[in-house]
């Protein structure tokens, strides 16, 4: 695989996964932020060891994902009924789902829907799109030239149909993705600048830069609306340095995250906001009740197995759904389960 490939997979794959995927340091607190250790040999391994970081690394032009109807129902007898997607490759025996009087659980296939937002289906180019893109970050002005507009299938989305629609730019190996609607930066790389460099730029810096990118391209609230950044530093050879800002939700971690990324010179490499938006509605659209209530049911499934990483997600149906990380006799495997 080339530098290329894995860098722009790292740029794609879910913060929230890597950093539960890689070892941890001791907490260092610098104004109340928290540093964290990753090491890039466990964001390799779980590239390759799962299904859906795999679609991130193979099929940047997938198929175009069936059309998945809203699951959760309260069927005639009252129960509720709840979908579960399994990732049947990583399970060696079937599974068979528990139900009692208040609920019913359907099992389908992982395959049947995107729950990363990462397949790109490209279609028409949007009506007033420009022929060139020019920005300036950091003091440096990219000029880019249009490339494609692509769907992650959320456009077909009553509630999040203005999350749907992209327009890619690329010039000499950088790539900046723009909402087509609200025209945000949501996908910035810069393949030609050095990452395993060094240089004296610590997370400290890192962080305090950041947070002027997040203002600059989506106003002061998004300080707000974000917890505060978690430092993501690599350890096996490379010296990048990662900023994550990430929203949270009753309690629990959300699948919406920004990733930039430094090199140790801090110069920018990436930034990554593909879930931006996705759970800006979260609290009026669904209860803690309900999140609690798919939790409780999935747990209900699993007895017998290590259950972690409970975050809510925004699948490319348009509906929330509950995930998490599942170990049952040593097999690990995403789980995810309908909330509304």
């Amino acid at each position: 695989m080339k530098k290329e490939d894995i860098f722009e997979a790292l740029g794609d794959i879910d913060a929230e996964v890597v950093l539960n995927a890689a070892p941890k340091m001791n907490k260092v607190k610098k104004n109340t932020f928290v540093l964290r250790l990753v090491a890039i040999a466990a964001c390799v391994a779980l590239l390759v060891s799962t299904v859906v970081v795999s679609t991130l690394l193979l099929n940047r032009e997938d198929e175009n994902q069936p059309d998945v109807p809203s699951d959760v129902t309260e069927q005639g007898d009252g129960r509720v009924k709840y979908v579960m997607y399994v990732d049947h490759s990583a399970s060696s025996a079937p599974f068979n789902s528990i139900e009692n009087d208040s609920y019913t659980v359907e099992i389908r296939d992982q395959k049947d829907i995107s729950f990363s937002l990462s397949n790109r289906n490209e279609v028409d180019r949007t009506k007033g799109t420009e022929d060139a893109l020019s920005i300036n970050l950091l003091g440096k002005n990219w000029t880019l030239n249009y490339s494609k507009t692509f769907s992650v299938g959320l456009d077909k989305s009553d509630r999040f149909a203005h999350l749907g629609i992209y327009t890619e730019y690329r010039t000499d190996g950088k790539t900046v993705d723009l909402n087509s609607v609200t025209n945000e930066i949501i996908y910035l790389s810069d393949l030609k600048a050095e990452v395993d460099v060094d240089g004296d730029f610590s997370a400290k810096d890192a962080i305090l830069v950041a947070d002027k990118i997040l203002a600059s391209l989506y106003g002061d609230k998004a300080l707000e609306y974000y917890e505060e950044p978690i430092s993501v530093a690599s350890s096996a050879g490379e010296k990048d340095i990662y900023i994550m800002y990430q929203k949270s939700a009753y309690g629990y971690s959300t699948a919406e995250n920004i990733l930039i990324g430094f090199n140790r010179k801090g110069e920018l490499l990436s930034i990554n906001a593909l879930k931006k938006g996705t759970m800006e509605r979260v609290e009026q659209d669904i209860t803690k009740e309900q999140v609690d209530s798919a939790f409780q049911v999935l747990k209900d499934q699993y007895t017998e197995a290590k259950i972690s990483m409970p975050q809510i997600l925004l699948a490319s149906d348009g509906n929330y759904y509950l995930s998490a990380y599942v170990v049952i006799e040593n097999i690990p495997m995403f789980v995810y389960i309908n909330i509304e």
